[in-house]
């Protein structure tokens, strides 16, 4: 039995579904070596096979998962004597990594233990059943997406919520999703820091440290991606599009997007 099922790949959303599916494999079966775009796990519900990666290879037994990130080269078989019978879900987004780093850090052994699966076979099977052409599909699978993450954490058994880098992680995380939340009203760095309950200083390292860049800078940044998308309509004027990303002063607006984007409101809008 082979069944699978593609979604659209909504790669600016928190997470979202790209792909899942349910299948007996033959004798030897296999896929790659290859290199895909996007996070995919595979849990074995019985028979057993074999994961290929760079720096190693691992054997797969019924009641594991395996995960296999994007770009990273991977091949994988089906037992010649046993050949395995798998679910899989495949899934990308803005939160994708943060999620899959609650279940294993990078560089690490991606095969774990799901033998107390807590209902991933029931989660996975009850995403299938639910037709390409039914209304409101991509909720409700992005739905199952979330509780099948839950589950696997909580199969595996891994509790991280205390260690150090996980609380710094979670700061960060609360930051960015607060940002995301409130950047088309006047905010301040002061107030994302309150928000989290830190400083405005440790704030400011722990999103160089995580994501590379400040958080004022992170806040323009999504700010002038909104108001790229904004200007696209011509039905707004760059007054609309500038209030609804947070800015009062128009003016201010024009000079800050033509710095980061490097043409002003006007001349980008002329370009579309």
């Amino acid at each position: 039995m082979f069944v699978e099922y593609t979604t659209s790949k909504y790669v600016n959303t928190d997470l979202n579904v790209t792909c899942y599916g349910h299948q007996a494999c033959y004798s030897k079966h296999y896929w790659g070596p290859g290199i895909r775009d996007y996070y995919l796990i595979h849990y074995v519900i019985r028979g057993k096979g074999i994961l290929k990666t760079a720096e190693k290879v691992y054997e797969v037994n019924a009641g594991e998962t395996f995960i296999i990130e994007p770009k990273t080269l991977s091949y994988y078989e089906a037992d010649k004597d046993d050949p395995w019978e798998y679910f899989w879900i495949g899934f990308n987004g803005i939160r994708a990594k943060h999620y899959v780093s609650q279940i294993y850090e990078e560089n690490t052994c991606p095969i774990f233990d799901c033998k107390k699966s807590n209902g991933l076979e029931q989660c996975l099977s009850e995403m299938l059943s639910y037709s390409y052409e039914q209304d409101g599909r991509d909720i409700i699978l992005q739905s199952y997406l979330y509780k099948f993450i839950y589950l696997l954490i909580k199969s595996i058994g891994i509790d991280k919520r205390n260690t150090q880098n996980n609380i710094a992680e979670k700061y960060v995380n609360d930051a960015a999703a607060y940002i995301c939340n409130n950047y088309s009203n006047d905010i301040k760095v002061c107030d994302i820091a309150k928000y989290v309950n830190i400083t405005r200083a440790y704030l400011f390292r722990l999103f160089k440290k995580y994501l590379h860049t400040s958080p004022q800078q992170f806040l323009i940044n999504l700010r002038m991606e909104k108001a790229s998308e904004l200007l696209k309509n011509p039905c707004f004027t760059i007054g609309h599009v500038a209030r609804s990303v947070g800015y009062r002063d128009v003016l201010l607006f024009s000079k800050i997007f033509k710095k980061n984007i490097g043409i002003s409101p006007s001349e980008f809008r002329k370009q579309i």
